[in-house]
């Protein structure tokens, strides 16, 4: 896999995890302590554990990772706190000090913030020294044994940082399915090059209350911060027998729930596709407006995600104007943060999907939020459960098979 140093944030970019064992970073600890200094040996094994990290994200994303830089950020309840002791501010930020220093990591301060590498968190990325340093030492594909018991349903704030809350029953039935989806599949193979991909716990992240977001992310490295190319060439093991992997994807998901929660017929071509604009472009639109708090900051922020490619405001009005003449019946709800609750919808709906194919099929799908990644066996009955879990939810859905171009 390749590894761009000079582009950090242009791979899929995971999140700080930890939960090594002492016996996983004691290697780790011993070769830092010939090729780096640290203010005392808690620092040091704090780093030998973020060196693992490091290490075993650059197998997984060919990048590194991002995490907070911010005091507030390490105070969080008791019921996330599952890393170990070596995950605090004080610990992390020195030891990524000490790795910079000595020129084992590159950190990139306040960059990340998902596509694009704008936000408020940090990115720390493994150089040619670390990985040198760790290689033979450390497995890439080992599981980590000092992960404690994961909180699978998280509540974060409107910065991100975890929420506590107050358990009910449908918490615990969310979470049940959480640990049932993890059980299935943990116990699957699936892997990249020859090499087994580690299953990590996933947990459904949830946005400020329980009706906004919800979609299942896994705890760490996955097969979700691969790109398509990648997932295409994944390869699903089951004894002597290796599948090859396809990913089936709902088509313009959210557009759908709108056009029916307002009572509108759904139309038969692509609801993305306005004369005159590029398809991405329209979508990239409608979903700013149904987060937006208004059409200026709806414009401002699509001009942002397109200024990349050279455009201006003018053309995210345009699209803003075009996107409004094209779906009048949308009106209500662009500005009314109707994206997020889209996406508790498509989080339950992802999670039945999971639960049933593997009922028919003994496989569970992985999720890539709203598309899944199965054996290309599987794919028929795949299709078969999303189409009929859309019916349940009152939704005429479409699903297409995600291709690289």
């Amino acid at each position: 896999m390749s590894f761009l140093f000079d582009h950090p944030l242009y791979k899929p970019t995971p999140e700080l995890l930890l939960g090594w064992s002492d016996d996983q970073i004691e290697p780790v600890v011993e070769a830092l302590r010939q090729a780096a200094t640290f203010k005392n040996e808690e620092i040091r094994r704090s780093a030998a554990s973020i060196s693992r990290s490091l290490f075993c994200a650059h197998f997984v994303s060919g990048n590194g990772v991002h995490y907070p830089r911010g005091r507030g950020a390490y105070s969080v309840p008791t019921r996330y706190r599952s890393e170990g002791k070596y995950r605090t501010y004080y610990y992390v930020i020195n030891a990524m000090a000490g790795l910079d220093e000595a020129g084992l990591a590159r950190l990139y301060t306040g960059r990340y913030g998902g596509a694009g590498g704008q936000g408020r968190e940090s990115v720390a990325v493994a150089t040619r020294k670390l990985l040198d340093l760790l290689d033979g030492l450390v497995d890439p594909g080992e599981q980590r044994a000092g992960l404690g018991s994961v909180e699978t349903i998280v509540l974060r704030d409107s910065k991100g940082l975890p929420l506590d809350y107050e358990d009910s029953s449908a918490t615990e039935e969310m979470r049940a399915d959480v640990r049932e989806v993890n059980r299935l599949l943990r116990s699957q193979d699936i892997r990249l090059e020859g090499a087994r991909r580690r299953v990590l716990p996933g947990r459904r992240i949830f946005n400020k209350f329980f009706d906004r977001g919800g979609r299942f992310y896994f705890f760490g490295e996955s097969v979700q911060n691969l790109s398509l190319r990648e997932r295409m060439n994944l390869r699903w093991h089951e004894g002597d027998k290796v599948h090859p992997v396809a990913e089936l994807d709902f088509s313009a998901l959210h557009i759908t729930m709108a056009l029916t929660k307002a009572g509108v017929r759904v139309p038969d071509g692509d609801p993305y596709e306005i004369e005159g604009f590029d398809r991405d472009d329209v979508k990239l639109a409608v979903n700013v407006l149904f987060n937006a708090a208004n059409f200026g900051s709806a414009s401002r922020a699509i001009a942002k995600d397109l200024g990349g490619r050279a455009v201006g405001t003018d053309l995210a009005r345009n699209l803003v104007e075009a996107v409004r003449e094209a779906h009048p019946d949308l009106e209500p709800f662009f500005g009314s943060d109707s994206g997020a609750r889209f996406q508790r919808d498509d989080s339950d709906i992802a999670m039945e999907v999971m639960l049933q194919t593997y009922s028919r099929t003994g496989r569970c799908p992985f999720p890539i939020h709203d598309s899944f990644l199965a054996p290309v066996g599987d794919l028929e009955v795949l299709e078969d459960v999303m189409l009929s879990v859309g019916e349940r939810w009152g939704l005429p859905l479409r699903v297409k098979r995600a291709s690289v171009s």
